[in-house]
């Protein structure tokens, strides 16, 4: 839905039906911004999830462009033909000739987790979006599942630069030289990321990034010296990928799934481990062959925690932890605002997770979660005090400016309707 804000400051809704036409498609991103520099504000819209054939056209990204009255037309010569599973779209100049391109992240091959395809940077000629991943993309950058990014001049050339996060993926910064972009990875910082904000939270001058994680909440640990990791591979040969995910105890990895749930993946394990007893004690180089083990490809993640990427300057970037409230869940999206009004940016954050396997149980300990900033530090205000108590399965936060001067924040659910609250100044 569309929804115009009145004069007094309440919304109204506007038929869409270039919107309503592509309703079977599932939409996980989207973003407003002129893209053919008419002056008005054009949409982007990502297709995503799971549920289709990898090579469904449900996946196919729409651009909706607006006619001058809010109304939208969707321009399907526009775009690449892709079906990409998809999870962001983030909008700037990256080439320096005015108008604004875009980065499109890419989250799974669908049926194949945790395969990914490639993600897209499209190039804006005159309103004509062109692939151009495979010029700009540096050959070694595997395929990884992003989730969120940022463009964000981090060296000051007056060049945006890109910092992508997602799942099973190190922080990672590519660097804009104008014709090509040169990558990064932050040292010990593959993780489960969800979403990323820049923020200067200690008010150098330069920019940091808040960025949500899985949160340390949960069964799954992982460190530098004992990752989480995952092997895919057609284990047994029957044309789909099989997944296994592994832990470290006491200095052994074992397959982290539970027998019954691997075996239906895996039939042909199930005379190896008969009893639950015999499972118990399996070493994933039990499990796996040590051919099945070198030829299967393989991820990990080291590092759980939801986190400040601060800006040391000169390039150099330092990992802290955000406080223990804000670690109790999957963070999935963060709003920065003044919420106090003392010249400083404070952080509301919003997660949890329904979506998981039984054996793991959902993740619904947060609550919603304020950060003050004080003097660099965040510190939780309790929502007694605050008033922000937003528990659920949430998805996504944003401020509105009401034309009567109000400031909303509005809280986006998985199955469940928004929340508004207004803040009191």
């Amino acid at each position: 839905m569309i929804f115009l804000q009145r004069k007094n400051g309440t919304f109204s809704t506007l038929a869409q039906p270039a919107l309503e036409a592509d309703r079977l498609a599932e939409d996980v991103g989207a973003l407003f911004f002129d893209a053919d520099n008419d002056g008005d504000q054009d949409l982007y819209v990502v297709s995503g999830s799971n549920e289709y054939d990898s090579e469904s056209p449900l996946y196919q990204d729409r651009l909706y462009t607006n006619d001058g009255s809010g109304r939208l037309q969707r321009k399907v010569s526009a775009l690449p033909n892709e079906v990409l599973s998809g999870s962001c779209v983030k909008a700037a100049d990256f080439d320096g000739d005015g108008d604004l391109d875009l980065f499109v992240g890419s989250k799974l091959l669908p049926g194949s987790y945790p395969k990914a395809p490639g993600s897209l940077l499209l190039k804006n000629e005159g309103g004509i979006f062109k692939d151009v991943s495979a010029t700009f993309f540096p050959k070694n950058w595997k395929s990884s599942m992003v989730f969120d990014a940022v463009w964000c001049d981090l060296n000051n050339d007056k060049r945006p630069d890109l910092i992508i996060v997602g799942e099973w993926m190190p922080i990672t910064i590519f660097e804009n030289t104008g014709n090509s972009f040169e990558m990064r990875e932050i040292e010990n910082s593959t993780g489960w990321w969800n979403c990323i904000e820049m923020i200067d939270h200690d008010q150098d001058g330069d920019t940091d990034f808040v960025i949500g994680n899985l949160g340390l909440n949960s069964r799954l640990k992982a460190s530098p010296s004992k990752p989480l990791r995952i092997y895919y591979d057609d284990f047994d040969s029957n044309g789909s990928v099989d997944a296994i995910m592994s832990y470290y105890n006491e200095g052994q990895e074992y397959p982290l799934v539970q027998k019954d749930l691997l075996l239906s993946q895996l039939p042909v394990l199930k005379k190896k481990y008969v009893t639950y007893n015999s499972y118990a004690s399996a070493t994933i180089q039990n499990l796996l062959s040590n051919e099945q083990l070198a030829n299967s490809n393989k991820k990990e993640a080291v590092n759980f925690s939801s986190s400040i990427l601060e800006n040391l300057g000169g390039g150099s970037f330092k990992l802290l932890h955000l406080p223990e409230e804000a670690q109790l869940a999957p963070i999935r999206s963060i709003l920065k605002l003044d919420y106090d009004a003392n010249g400083t940016e404070d952080l509301l954050l919003l997660g949890n997770s329904f979506g998981t396997e039984v054996e793991t149980g959902v993740y619904d300990a947060l609550n919603g979660v304020l950060l003050k900033n004080t003097s660099g530090n965040f510190r939780p205000v309790h929502f007694a005090e605050s008033g922000f108590f937003a528990p659920g399965d949430g998805r996504s936060l944003a401020q509105v400016k009401t034309s009567n001067g109000a400031t909303l924040v509005i809280a986006a659910y998985n199955n469940a309707p928004l929340r508004i609250w207004k803040i009191n100044k």
